[in-house]
């Protein structure tokens, strides 16, 4: 582990920050941490705002719904079936944002 790596580590842990012990859950669609001012479903929450506003864009939606490319297209559908279901940010079957956000 890289010495900067291991200060964040354990100033992670030292500060309570670090909330999940799962490493099959270090990626980059699960939060594994709060900080000082965001809870681990504000951080949930903001990535559900910043996936939805990116990927609802008009623009992007008709470049890669009518693609030429396959998979692009795929990609495409995946991403809009995420921000339909909000189920990248479930839980054990339980979602962990209010459904009743805009």
């Amino acid at each position: 582990m890289a010495k900067i790596t291991q200060f964040k580590y354990e100033e992670a842990v030292s500060n309570g920050w670090l909330e999940v012990k799962d490493f099959s859950k270090y990626d980059f669609g699960h939060p594994v941490m709060s900080t000082e001012t965001m809870t681990v479903d504000d951080v949930n929450k903001v990535i559900y705002e910043s996936y939805k506003g990116y990927y609802t864009r008009p623009i992007w939606l008709l470049r890669h719904l009518f693609s030429r490319n396959d998979f692009r297209r795929q990609i495409t559908r995946y991403f809009l079936h995420l921000v339909a279901t909000r189920s990248y940010i479930y839980s054990g079957g339980k979602p962990l944002v209010d459904k009743k956000l805009p």
